[in-house]
């Protein structure tokens, strides 16, 4: 295995146990914001560490979310989940169907398949606002899983 590396944001000494509990989250959600890089600073998380405040309970009440993270479990590889979020990072088809080594066609089809699974308007910059930050929220719900289940 690999050493992954979290480091928190720098401070007073009086600050250490904050620093600390920063970098455990910067480990556990690296994947989410950085996913290449060994180590990950507190700060590259960005609003990620807002979102993974938001307790599941919370977020299970909202459609987007639920419908989003349904896609994990369908499509080939990479499953719909990833292939939304390829789109929502990279923002066009010809981008997304590089970064996933996918046909044109095949991710046209295949998001056209999700839009309506997820009802929302890809092309719409609201609609992709709220799929992306659906994406995320999922992302971030099953690296705390995951954590969680490594920690056992």
């Amino acid at each position: 295995g690999a050493l992954s590396i979290g480091v928190g944001a720098p401070g007073e000494l009086s600050r250490l146990g904050d620093s600390w509990r920063e970098a455990q989250e910067t480990l556990v959600l690296r994947s989410v914001a950085v996913s290449s890089r060994r180590v990950a600073r507190f700060e590259e998380l960005g609003l990620l560490h807002l979102l993974a405040q938001i307790p599941k309970d919370e977020v299970d009440k909202f459609t987007d979310y639920r419908l989003v993270a349904m896609l994990a479990d369908h499509g080939s590889s990479p499953n719909d989940l990833e292939l939304l979020d390829a789109f929502c990072d990279g923002g066009s088809l010809r981008e997304t169907a590089k970064t996933t080594f996918l046909h044109f066609t095949t991710v046209r089809y295949r998001l056209a398949r999700i839009e309506e699974a997820i009802g929302l308007d890809l092309s719409n910059t609201s609609d992709l606002f709220r799929a992306h930050v659906a994406v995320k929220l999922v992302q971030v719900h099953r690296a705390r899983v995951l954590d969680e289940w490594t920690q056992r």
